[in-house]
């Protein structure tokens, strides 16, 4: 399975991009531009320079993508506003839809964010 995940080059990404990459699956990474990713890179991630907050960031790295793992997160900011997590994610999903929508991708973009719209505890019926 081919894989993005934002803010992978943080504490969670660290630990799941091995794992990923043991059970065969393709990764890549959306990086911040002055990130330092040469751990990435020598395992084969293809690094991809951006900013979820930025929706011309994110066409490159959806193309072909068939699943996305949102790690990036302003944990400092959150831990100030407990609203900001539900604003980010919902900002997130307008940059991806938006990002992708230009490049006639605005339908894989919602499947893949299908995953972000599930709340824990409910049915995706």
């Amino acid at each position: 399975m081919e894989i993005l995940i934002t803010g992978g080059n943080g504490l969670l990404g660290r630990h799941l991009i091995p794992v990923l990459q043991e059970r065969g699956d393709t990764v890549r990474v959306l990086a911040l531009p002055g990130e330092t990713t040469s751990w990435l890179e020598e395992r084969g991630v293809a690094v991809f320079r951006g900013d979820v907050r930025m929706p011309d960031t994110l066409t490159a790295p959806l193309i072909d993508a068939e699943g996305v793992l949102h790690l990036a997160g302003m944990m400092g900011l959150w831990l100030r506003d407990e609203g900001l997590p539900r604003r980010q994610r919902d900002r997130y999903r307008e940059c991806v839809q938006g990002g992708a929508g230009r490049r006639g991708q605005a339908d894989r973009a919602h499947q893949l964010m299908d995953g972000l719209r599930h709340e824990p505890g409910t049915s995706r019926t």
